[in-house]
């Protein structure tokens, strides 16, 4: 719908240091929305607690999702962001070993008996891809996409692209990401692409500290 959302993930619930990392990152928040002040908390405190603990930004790439009447079980001992290689058993499904194809992360296993979420694999995003991701997204560069070959827009809301595959060679989903789209794929060649910024609510943040910044 357009709102800024993010999530915070701080590990199990029943870990201390989990606790504490989301009492910083709530009191944190309120003082970044201009909810409160620096000065209504200890606000040094809890910037340096999360700034020792939390460090790198992830992409979700893979979820895998339990389908109804499977018996989905996955194997004990998982962490969060705990390295795969390729070949590691990850879970079972009805009966048949369920296998990392290749090197990864795991993230959220399920071990609970209830959800449909059986696991998450993602990535480390590298902060210049962040950085470059910014300045491309201020610059507007997504604007040239639809005059490109091979690429055409895919709704009225001007919010939608199709790729061609065949023709736009140039543009692979992680340089798509850059620009602000997600991307699924429609056929073996082709891509559709829609712009995550397109519905944003800039003008009900235009005036908040945070957004001016």
């Amino acid at each position: 719908m357009g709102y800024v959302s993010f999530g915070f993930e701080s590990g199990q619930h029943d870990d201390i240091l989990s606790i504490t990392n989301h009492a910083a990152f709530a009191y944190l928040t309120l003082v970044y929305t201009g909810a409160v002040a620096e000065s209504d908390i200890d606000f040094e405190r809890y910037f340096k607690q999360l700034g020792t603990t939390v460090g790198n930004m992830f992409e979700i790439y893979y979820r895998h999702e339990i389908k109804d009447n499977e018996a989905y079980e996955t194997v004990p001992g998982f962490v969060n962001f705990q390295y795969l290689t390729k070949g590691d058993l990850i879970a079972q499904s009805s009966g048949w070993p369920i296998l990392a194809d290749h090197d990864t992360q795991i993230f959220m296993p399920l071990y609970q008996p209830k959800g449909n979420d059986g696991y998450f694999l993602v990535r480390r995003i590298p902060r210049v891809y962040l950085r470059i991701s910014a300045l491309l997204r201020k610059w507007k560069l997504d604007q040239i996409l639809p005059i490109m070959p091979g690429v055409s827009r895919s709704s009225k809301n001007k919010d939608t692209l199709l790729i061609n595959l065949k023709i736009a060679r140039l543009f692979p989903k992680q340089f798509l990401h850059l620009l602000g789209y997600l991307s699924r794929k429609k056929d073996r060649t082709h891509l559709i692409v829609r712009n995550r910024e397109a519905n944003s609510r800039t003008n009900d943040y235009k005036q908040e500290p945070w957004f001016k910044k």
